[in-house]
């Protein structure tokens, strides 16, 4: 018999079955592969090296492909420039039993009552200053020309660029505004253009009347001390003047110098001068008409009129007045 470890690999290629011997019998089988164990065919194994090479070089040139255009990576900060970050909203709500004063981003001040509520851009926008407000307000506007500043209450827009006004909607149906200085305008806001986030505005039966939407009114611009009112039901407007306009009283003329003037052989040019300088009025006269003439004596505004003095001058020096427009005298040498 051959002992499997004394065949060499060309013993194993050329080796053939005798035809002539018996089958042996699954017992026989079991007993040789047991002892002697399965031998490897080499044809086999050189076949199943082939097919992992050639799975191995189709790996690579995938790798290579896959190097070669493999997607581009989107980054965390990529991803973030492509979505467009929302302005983030602020609510101040006075849940306080008094009015209390907020400043917001811009430096207006705002006098919140009690119970009231404003929502705006933390930032406000490169362009706009919107509020939205439920309850009632009044608000300080920080002057910006380019920035115009809206405050939205229930389908009302009031507009201003600097000034001081007062906006309530604490009343079932009507809206008030009050201005304190400055001018703004009022306008009836379709509900589609109110800020997104607004408080509620829908709780109102006067806002869910039918066909209010399709109702408006003009624009109304607001002198100081005026104050509108909205009857949100029907949109009819009325306007009246809560605040008397502050009016700068006329400043009182000047009181009239009672005081004594001496002259001593002063000429009349500098007499002239001086009177106009004191009392405030103008005297026309030549020069040169007056230029060697003058005068000693007194002038007392107590116990004459500046015409009577100016008079004495005249007749003194063969001179005529006459009394001019206004506060002024015209002094000329007396006709012949």
């Amino acid at each position: 018999m051959y002992n499997s470890d004394d065949l060499d690999e060309q013993s194993w290629e050329d080796f053939q079955p005798d035809e002539n011997q018996p089958t042996p019998t699954q017992k026989m089988r079991d007993h040789i592969e047991h002892h002697v164990g399965k031998s490897p065919v080499r044809k086999l194994w050189i076949g199943w090296v082939a097919a992992a090479s050639v799975v191995g070089l189709a790996g690579l040139a995938g790798l290579r492909i896959w190097k070669n255009e493999k997607p581009p990576v989107v980054t965390a900060a990529a991803s973030q420039k492509q979505q467009p970050r929302l302005a983030a909203k602020q609510t101040i709500t006075n849940s306080t039993s008094e009015t209390k004063v907020y400043t917001l981003p811009d430096g207006s001040k705002v006098r919140l009552a009690k119970g009231s509520t404003i929502i705006f851009d933390s930032g406000f926008t490169a362009s706009r200053r919107d509020i939205a407000l439920t309850g009632e307000a009044t608000f300080t506007v920080a002057r910006d020309k380019v920035k115009p500043f809206t405050v939205h209450s229930k389908d009302i827009a009031v507009t201003a660029l600097g000034t001081v006004f007062g906006v309530d909607d604490t009343h079932s149906g009507f809206t008030t505004v009050l201005l304190y200085s400055g001018k703004v305008v009022v306008k009836k806001e379709e509900p589609a253009r109110r800020p997104s986030d607004a408080a509620d505005r829908s709780s109102d039966p006067a806002d869910r009347s039918s066909g209010s939407a399709a109702r408006s009114f003009a624009d109304v611009y607001l002198s100081p001390g005026q104050q509108l009112t909205v009857n949100r039901t029907d949109l009819s407007v009325s306007i009246k003047m809560a605040i008397e306009p502050k009016t700068t009283p006329e400043k009182a003329p000047a009181p009239i110098p009672q005081q004594m003037m001496t002259f001593t052989r002063q000429p009349l040019a500098d007499i002239f001068k001086e009177l106009q300088a004191t009392y405030h009025i103008t005297i026309t006269y030549d020069p040169a008409g007056v230029k060697n003439m003058d005068f000693t004596g007194t002038f007392n505004s107590e116990k004459e009129t500046l015409e009577s003095f100016l008079s004495t001058l005249c007749s003194l020096n063969d001179l005529t007045l006459k009394k001019t427009k206004g506060k002024g005298f015209s002094i000329r040498p007396a006709a012949n």
